[in-house]
């Protein structure tokens, strides 16, 4: 009775970290140009920027956000979902972007210390427009 129950519990669990395991993530969903809603509140009009990534090699991303270049960008898949990170600037203030990517949906979080502010975003993949 008890080699059943834990050829059981063992299955179960291996089928879980099949589930949550995406070793495979086809690298070209990332690569593209990202359309963020950067909006301060909820009840404000939509702020429309670019996340746009160039290139994947590996687990780094090279790009640009907000019309500056992202610096330090590493991507993970060994998770359920493709988790980001990045740092950008401006004149002023560095800035830390993380987040993640559901097929053309992404979610993330931005975090500058000097302002004091974190803010939630969203958006989805840009299409690519079709050759004529």
């Amino acid at each position: 009775f008890t080699l059943i129950v834990l050829t059981a519990l063992s299955t179960t669990i291996l089928s879980q970290n099949k589930t949550l395991s995406r070793p495979n993530v086809e690298q070209e969903n990332m690569v593209g140009e990202w359309i963020l809603d950067l909006r301060p509140t909820p009840q404000d009009a939509p702020y429309l920027q670019s996340l746009i990534i160039e290139s994947q090699d590996g687990d780094q991303l090279k790009g640009s956000f907000y019309g500056s270049p992202i610096k330090e960008a590493f991507i993970n898949e060994k998770w359920e979902k493709q988790y980001f990170a990045f740092k950008s600037s401006d004149y002023n203030n560095t800035y830390y972007q993380s987040g993640y990517i559901i097929g053309d949906k992404i979610y993330g979080v931005s975090y500058c210390p000097n302002r004091n502010f974190v803010m939630p975003w969203s958006g989805t993949k840009k299409a690519k427009m079709a050759s004529k």
